[in-house]
């Protein structure tokens, strides 16, 4: 199971705004429009980074809408 809090590179107890300020760190940093310079490796490298981000960051808020479901879904998987 991936470990979302990982992905977005901060720890179980991060505010909303600590995932949000995360997650846009990396989208500036790994967006596709911002690899025009790069070899097509390392663009592949920053498209696997954008999806992961993109799933950790959309499961998380998602969670979010549903509290008592996120408190069964992280005892069991994160």
């Amino acid at each position: 199971m991936k470990d979302y809090y990982d992905i977005l590179g901060v720890s179980r107890d991060a505010s909303e705004d600590d995932i949000k300020r995360a997650y846009k760190k990396i989208m500036l940093k790994y967006h596709p429009d911002r690899m025009g310079n790069k070899s097509d490796k390392e663009k592949k490298e920053a498209e696997e980074i954008v999806k992961s981000a993109n799933e950790a960051y959309e499961s998380y808020f998602n969670l979010l809408k549903y509290p008592k479901e996120a408190r069964i879904w992280q005892s069991w998987f994160w």
